[in-house]
């Protein structure tokens, strides 16, 4: 599907101007971070702040937030182990490597609808023409451009003709309301 604007954070074009966002992400183009933390679903225990297509939960003073990232429990804050630093960035890595792919599978049906589009325009264009579009000369494009103007010109005269004519009514021979053929 072409979108006019491009979907943002992660979205995919999944039908002219409409995007498939990311979770954490709305809008027509998934450029408005959805505030999951007013969504009405309970998401932290104690407090829930809103960041860029996500949210993070935090803990009053005197508790500290357990390893599932969403309930305080008591005790002293420890400071997070390089496993659990590690695993946030793979769990995030995980992420923007699946809207990457994503991204780049909507690109590549761009692309391919783009080079369609081109080699048929292109075969018209040498159809068209009185030879290959590499040998003609400045002036040549010129004269087929006004010709081009002028055909343009006389097909919309010819469409006007064509309304005019579908106005007139020709079973008994007349030209309209008032009007009649002189013999």
């Amino acid at each position: 599907a072409i979108c006019a604007k491009p979907c943002q954070n992660g979205g995919v074009c999944v039908r002219p101007d409409q995007c498939e966002c990311a979770p954490g992400w709305g809008g027509r183009h998934c450029h408005v971070d959805v505030d999951e933390c007013r969504t009405g679903v309970t998401l932290c225990s104690h407090r829930c702040h809103n960041t860029a297509g996500s949210f993070t939960c935090g803990c009053p003073h005197g508790l500290v937030l357990g390893p599932d990232g969403r309930t305080c429990a008591e005790g002293a804050s420890e400071p997070p182990t390089s496993a659990s630093i590690l695993s946030v960035a793979v769990r995030e890595a995980g992420r923007e490597d699946r809207a990457l792919r994503r991204e780049i599978r909507e690109l590549r049906g761009r692309l391919e609808r783009l080079e369609q589009w081109a080699g048929q325009a292109g075969a018209w264009v040498r159809a068209v023409l009185p030879m290959p579009p590499e040998e003609l000369q400045p002036e040549q494009v010129a004269e087929l451009w006004g010709r081009g103007d002028r055909i343009e010109s006389l097909s919309d005269q010819v469409l006007l003709l064509e309304e005019k004519l579908g106005a007139c009514s020709c079973e008994d021979n007349s030209l309209g309301p008032g009007l009649s053929r002189r013999r």
